[in-house]
This record gives C-alpha cells, sequence and structure tokens, in this order.
C-alpha cells in the first residue's frame, strides 16, 4: 500500500511540474481590449484606397478568454467615390497563449497568427503586416 501511495504521489508531483501550457492566462492580459492604433496611426486607419472606393478600419475590440481563446470584433468602413458609406461587421476567433509577457495569437479559418506582448494596460501585435496597439477601456 505504502508503494502504492508513493507511487500516485510522484506522479501527481510530475503533473505538477509538467509544461503550463494547459495553465490559466494571467488575469492581467485577460478582458477586453480596444484597438488605438495600426502602424502608428490613430484610427480610423486607411487600409486601401482603390479607384471608386476608400476602405477605412473604423474600431475593433480584442476579447482575450480564460479557456485561451480570442475574439476580434469590429467595423470596416467603406467610402465611394460618389459618397456612399457601408459599415461590413467582422468577427474573427482564434485562441492565444501566454509565456511572461508575450503573446502568441492562433487566428482561425486558416489565417496567419501574430506575435505581440502587453505591459498595463497596452497589448502590442503584430499581425498580417500591420503593428496593432490595443489599450483596456
Amino acid at each position: 500500500m505504502r508503494k502504492l501511495l508513493c507511487g500516485i504521489l510522484a506522479i501527481s508531483l510530475a503533473a505538477c511540474g509538467a509544461s503550463d501550457s494547459t495553465s490559466p492566462p494571467p488575469l492581467s492580459v485577460l478582458g477586453t481590449w480596444n484597438l488605438s492604433r495600426v502602424n502608428g496611426d490613430t484610427l480610423p486607419y486607411q487600409l486601401s484606397n482603390v479607384t471608386g472606393y476608400v476602405q477605412f478600419w473604423d474600431n475593433e475590440q480584442l476579447a482575450l478568454n480564460s479557456d485561451g481563446s480570442e475574439e476580434q470584433t469590429g467595423e470596416l468602413k467603406t467610402v465611394s467615390t460618389t459618397g456612399v458609406v457601408t459599415v461590413q461587421d467582422y468577427l474573427n476567433a482564434g485562441s492565444f497563449s501566454v509565456s511572461g509577457s508575450s503573446i502568441k495569437f492562433t487566428f482561425g479559418g486558416g489565417a496567419s497568427g501574430g506575435t505581440g506582448s502587453y505591459a498595463g494596460d497596452t497589448l502590442h501585435m503584430t499581425a498580417n503586416g500591420y503593428a496593432l496597439t490595443y489599450v483596456k477601456p
């Protein structure tokens, strides 16, 4: 019986020392972050200027959840040369992992991921050629 208890204790201790990849993210990174800058410029950020229309990144919220999932919701605004404004809402979901103050994002739907860091109320992410700055409200 003593050997069995020692064996169970050894397995439990080994499990405690295992990778922390299943540990919940730190509380300080969880919650909603608002996109405030794209490539150093404030929003709305002009994404494209194609003959016939101009497209802007109008707003975005990044939700980081305790289960390691993330959601990005926001609006893209398109303005035609005739002045017609079209607003397109979007939702992207994926996951994230934290190591110290570094964050790795894995986006869903086959989109490439991103990397970033956070300190206090500011989170920086680089993804798809954009340098993104988010702040907590």
